[in-house]
């Protein structure tokens, strides 16, 4: 299971949140939020990983951190993209879908 707990981690109590990061494989955060869950747990970011398994902590234009449990931290580069006037969804996986054309007007 996979988790994004961004959405109410700052109106969630610590037990409710140390529940829900010890109940996926795959913890997904912004800086902000990661920064958020060892105040909301009481645990380091080692312990995180080690109940996790494996975290992804994107940091925009500046790429993602990525760690699995027993490996080091590794950084990922952000790909380079053309200026995008609406940021509304970018990086999130929906935004990549192909979408289909209209079809053609007679």
């Amino acid at each position: 299971m996979a988790d994004n707990i961004a959405p109410g981690l700052s109106r969630l109590d610590s037990a409710r949140v140390r529940h829900l990061v010890e109940g996926a494989h795959f913890r997904f955060t912004d800086g902000y939020e990661a920064a958020l869950l060892p105040e909301h747990t009481g645990w380091t970011r080692e312990q995180l990983l080690d109940r996790t398994g494996t975290r992804v902590i994107t940091r925009g234009s500046a790429g993602a951190d990525i760690a699995r449990k027993g490996e080091s931290w590794q950084h990922v580069e952000a790909v380079p993209t053309d200026p995008v006037a609406d940021p509304t969804g970018v990086g999130r996986w929906s935004a990549h879908r192909p979408t289909r054309s209209p079809p053609p007007t007679s």
